[in-house]
């Protein structure tokens, strides 16, 4: 459909195209649109081939004419909700740190956490998170790189309002700056698609890094079999065994993502505020495609 600039303009185009008598289209365009949400407008057999324009009309004007707050939670296009996850990140296929002690094993994992709001009258967005911290690499263990990526940290630098977590995670990688939430204005949102590029993901200005370990008694009997999976003997030039290994990945991120939990609280023009939790999944793992991760609402 062509792009209109206003519905008087769409809704005279439509009119246009309708047959009718001319002195009946010229009252409805005469017709005072400012209220048709409210009116009943009254049809008679000379009018019947106005029906499907004039309600088209009140469609559409109500669309454009809805003023009130609202917000939805985004990943590059995808909108995040329903039943089902919308892909949020990828990492590369071989990530994180991994240490072991007493025959156990510890996985810390990092990626991206590229989600942003839209909707309207919105003034700031909060993210805070538990069972994980997020990591803001320009201003931590990136911070050499800021020169060579300055998009990036610019919009590191217009996150407000961190949050230092008081339950960090032992790492090479960041020890002192984890935080358990941010606020970002509306405006300043970061807006990106990775298009499956892995290199462009890790540069990301937001990071979110998670844990988890095979002593943990509280673990799937699932991701107990996938956690001795990993430290079995095998071949990665056998894809049989490569793809197995891939699976106990998946296995084991999905558990440790399953425990993260994202709450987005945002901040209206008028004071107001709403919000909304997200549940983290592992969607697939492979050599080719990296570590998948999507999100939905809950």
């Amino acid at each position: 459909m062509k792009n209109y600039k206003d519905t008087y303009e769409l809704y005279q185009s439509v009119l246009d195209e309708v047959h009718a008598p001319d002195d009946l289209k010229q009252r409805i365009k005469e017709m005072d649109t400012k209220h048709n949400r409210f009116n009943v407008i009254k049809l008679i057999p000379a009018v019947a081939a106005c029906v499907a324009a004039v309600m088209v009309f009140v469609v559409i004007l109500g669309s454009f004419s809805e003023k009130g707050n609202a917000f939805v939670l985004k990943a590059s296009a995808a909108e995040i909700g329903g039943e089902s996850f919308a892909e949020i990140a990828k990492v590369a296929p071989v990530a994180g740190e991994i240490g072991g002690g007493d025959g156990g094993r510890t996985e810390n994992d990092i990626f991206p956490f590229s989600v942003r709001c839209d909707g309207r009258n919105i003034k700031s967005v909060k993210y805070s998170i538990e069972n994980a911290v997020f990591l803001f690499p320009y201003d931590s263990y990136a911070y050499d790189y800021r020169d060579e990526y300055p998009n990036q940290a610019s919009a590191s630098d217009k996150i407000t309002d961190k949050i230092e977590s008081d339950n960090k995670i032992e790492s090479t990688v960041e020890n002192d700056k984890q935080y358990s939430s941010y606020t970002v204005s509306f405006d300043d949102q970061i807006y990106t698609e990775f298009n499956n590029n892995l290199s462009e993901m890790d540069k990301f200005p937001i990071q979110l890094m998670t844990t988890i370990s095979s002593d943990d008694v509280t673990l799937s009997e699932e991701a107990k079999t996938a956690f001795e999976h990993l430290d079995s003997d095998g071949s990665i030039t056998d894809e049989a065994f490569l793809n197995e290994l891939m699976n106990d990945v998946r296995v084991v991120y999905n558990e440790m993502l399953s425990r993260v939990k994202i709450t987005a609280e945002v901040t209206y023009e008028d004071g107001s505020n709403d919000s909304t939790s997200l549940q983290l999944s592992c969607l697939s793992a492979d050599m080719q495609n990296g570590i998948v991760i999507g999100a939905k609402t809950v």
